[in-house]
């Protein structure tokens, strides 16, 4: 994963800032640059989205852990999408409030998303401006241009309680960066037999829609179906399209380098594995995971190699992605995340104040994934594996155990305790390879690194097992972290290695059992068949 699509590509969540009544501006506001003379017409019309209070959200979350726990009897028993929809829907009430006061505003039309939990609208400046005391103006970024409000907004009253932020208002996304993981990294060429020699990978799919996997891609990320044929037929892969592609592939316009590489790579791995690619374009998880919870015969399995530093994104962006998460699991799908590819990270200009975790890889109700390099038939994890403990998030209970292993066993080779918050979610849960994957675009060949390239390997080798179950009758795992650290191990425990990064000079190191460089390891086939298809229900 780069920084943002972990390819080192930076980009970015639509954060969904504001708490009640006086919202903050999002910490990304500060990479956008107010034009001059950038008054907005007071006509124009600028298109917000509404966030509904949910209601139960305590439930939601506690149904997550007892579908996702290997002990409880209601392990694997999960819900529908109307089910999950209507636990949580807003009170119709807040609804007629909501849209009521929207028609006074003059709003001509307005959208409910599909669970009923989001409300957008286009709206007149001016009204948008005296109705929450902004105003708006035009801001730049990378030749990208949006209107926002130049101060936090203010919620009026007559939403209070109804209403719990106003999305694409005072909030700006973060922009993808120009760097990418392109030069030539520690190990050994990575291709697909390369791949399932290391991981013991024999097995192929049978093309079963019961256990597809997919890859997100965001923000004009695209490929060529073609270059996907020229790399099946370079490594002896059978000509497998893409099953279904969700929004728009235009690759005449956007940026080859992240999508060639989910798509080639995650069907490289899960061969005869049925695979979509779900394209949009904002880097908005809360609008993905609507979109692909809604979309009848969506995969179970998820890659996603986008993210950036929790510190980027609002309180309320978060919480409301995690919420996303938490709906997921529930109705069974499984959700992989590259941990980032900048080790520890750093905040601090010039210096290192603290470390700084990866999100949406650091969300306890997803699968993060770190990278390992391979060399002389030995994997060690690389130091950009993003890694480290979330300031956000507090440790999930199922982690317990594993951290504090790790701590009380290697207490002297930790950080110093400064640069982390020792109580949060720890990352990543597991590792793949990472380094140096070939990658054709447009009939040229080179090597592209980063957990953006582990990710879609792990999750292809988990869609494997997906199949596996299908063939026995058995459905989706869903929230894999629970059943991961009742496992401790997917097959091959990283031992060497360390993410320590410029400036900050302190990592955390590979070893035995998990850790914050490499979680469990990397996966091996025979070690996950026997765990998650011959052993668990």
């Amino acid at each position: 994963m780069r920084l943002l699509p972990m390819l080192l590509l930076l980009t970015a969540l639509l954060a969904l800032c504001c708490d009640h009544a006086r919202a903050q501006l999002s910490p990304s506001a500060s990479k956008w640059a107010l034009l001059a003379h950038s008054e907005v017409g007071p006509d124009r019309p600028v298109r917000l989205r509404f966030a509904l209070a949910q209601r139960n959200l305590h439930l939601l979350e506690q149904l997550l852990s007892n579908v996702s726990t290997p002990t409880h009897e209601q392990y694997l028993q999960f819900w529908s999408v109307d089910e999950v929809d209507a636990l949580v829907a807003p009170d119709p009430a807040h609804v007629r409030q909501l849209t009521a006061y929207l028609k006074q505003l003059g709003a001509s039309e307005y959208r409910l998303s599909p669970s009923g939990c989001f409300v957008s609208a286009a709206l007149p400046a001016h009204i948008i401006e005296s109705t929450f005391n902004v105003q708006l103006g035009v801001f730049a970024h990378g030749g990208e241009h949006i209107v926002r409000s130049t101060a936090p907004y203010t919620l009026p009253e007559e939403l209070g309680g109804a209403v719990t932020a106003v999305d694409f208002l005072s909030d700006f996304p973060l922009r993808r960066s120009k760097e990418e993981l392109i030069a030539k990294y520690p190990g050994d060429d990575i291709t697909p037999p390369v791949i399932k020699q290391l991981y013991n990978i024999t097995a192929t799919g049978s093309y079963n829609p019961n256990a597809a996997q997919a890859v997100a891609e965001f923000e004009e990320a695209y490929f060529y179906p073609s270059d996907l044929s020229t790399f099946e037929d370079k490594y002896g892969l059978p000509q497998q399209a893409i099953e279904k592609i969700v929004g728009i592939n235009a690759p005449n316009t956007g940026y080859l380098g992240e999508a060639s590489l989910d798509v080639q790579y995650i069907v490289g791995v899960g061969t005869n594995i049925p695979t979509w690619v779900w394209s949009q374009r904002p880097f908005d998880l809360v609008q993905w995971a609507e979109n692909v919870t809604h979309t009848p015969g969506a995969p179970w399995i998820h890659s996603v190699s986008w993210g950036s530093a929790e510190s980027g994104f609002s309180k309320t962006t978060l919480n409301q992605t995690n919420i996303a998460f938490q709906k997921m699991g529930v109705l069974g799908f499984s959700v992989f995340a590259a941990s980032g590819d900048s080790g520890t990270g750093r905040q601090g200009f010039g210096t290192c104040k603290s470390f700084a975790p990866n999100f949406p890889a650091s969300s306890p109700f997803l699968t993060s994934v770190g990278g390992t390099y391979l060399e002389n038939g030995e994997e060690t994890c690389v130091d950009f594996s993003g890694g480290g403990f979330s300031s956000e998030f507090a440790r999930p209970s199922y982690q317990d155990a594993a951290v504090a292993t790790y701590f009380t066993n290697y207490s002297s080779q930790m950080p110093n305790s400064k640069y982390y918050n020792a109580s949060g979610r720890g990352i990543p849960d597991v590792s793949a390879l990472a380094t140096n994957f070939q990658v054709v675009i447009q009939n040229s060949w080179g090597e592209l690194s980063g957990t953006s390239a582990a990710t879609p390997t792990f999750a292809a080798v988990m869609a494997l097992m997906q199949d596996a179950r299908a063939a026995q009758g058995k459905g989706p795992l869903g929230f894999l972290n629970p059943l991961l650290y009742q496992w401790a191990e997917v097959g091959t425990d990283i031992v060497a290695g360390n993410n320590a990064q410029p400036l900050c000079k302190e990592g955390f190191p590979a070893v035995q059992g998990w850790d914050a460089c490499s979680g469990f390891g990397t996966p091996q086939y025979s070690t996950l068949f026997d765990l998650a298809v011959i052993q668990t229900p």
